[in-house]
Formats: C-alpha cells, structure tokens, sequence
C-alpha cells in the first residue's frame, strides 16, 4: 500500500512541473513561418497573455502562454465545438504530456491542444478532413 501511494505522489507531481516561460524563436525545433497558416477562422484567436509564434509545415500553429490545461481547454472548448469537434477532453498522453483533444466524423483527434511540459508554450491542430 506505501509504495503505491509513493508511486501515486510521484506520478503527480511530475504533471506538477514548472513550466518556464520561453521565447517563440525558441518554441519549435524545426522553422515556423509566421501566421496561422490554414488553421480555420474560428481558431484563429488567443486566450488573454498568449502570443501566436507561427506554424510548422505540419500545420501546427505554436503559441506561448502561461495558461495551463484546464484553462485552455475552457477558452478553446467553444471555438472546437463551432467546428462540431467535441467534446474536448484533456488528458496526460503516455509520455506525462497534457493533451486536449475532440473527435469529428471519424478522427478521434481531429483537434487538439498540446502543452509542453517544461515551457510555457503549447500546439495548437485542427485537421479539416
């Protein structure tokens, strides 16, 4: 029973990490071309202190902010779902990675919001199709 409640203290506080805040030349590894790229219109919006980094060629747009899942996923969540991608849910991906992600049509993924853990910055990705 103690070491699960120790592997259960650790695991949580990994998803407690500080997050540094982070300049947009430095957001991605590859080069980002400014602007939003193909993103849709109704995704094309910030939540307040957020800056919009540019996109990669993938079609993912980066953005620097300090704001933390639960908090994305109340900005963004009306702006996926205008696009009938809902609901919109967040949960550690396997490698301790927030991620908040909707379904349309047949794509369990067709949007969705990644934070890095160690920088305050996050992806965001809609795919049309």
């Amino acid at each position: 029973m103690l070491l699960v409640v120790g592997c259960a203290l650790v695991a949580s506080s990994a998803f407690a990490a500080k997050r540094s805040k982070i300049e947009c030349s430095k957001v991605s590894l590859t080069k980002l071309s400014p602007g939003w790229g193909d993103m849709p219109a109704a995704l094309q919006k910030l939540p307040p202190g957020a800056s919009l980094c540019g996109v990669n060629a993938a079609k993912v747009a980066f953005i620097a902010s300090e704001l933390d899942a639960p908090a994305l996923q109340k900005f963004y969540e009306p702006l996926f779902a205008s696009l009938a991608c809902k609901p919109l849910t967040c949960k550690p991906n396997p490698f301790k990675t927030m991620v908040c992600a909707c379904p349309k049509g047949g794509d369990a993924r067709a949007g969705s919001i990644t934070l890095q853990t160690y920088d305050q910055a996050y992806q965001l990705f809609y795919s049309a199709s």
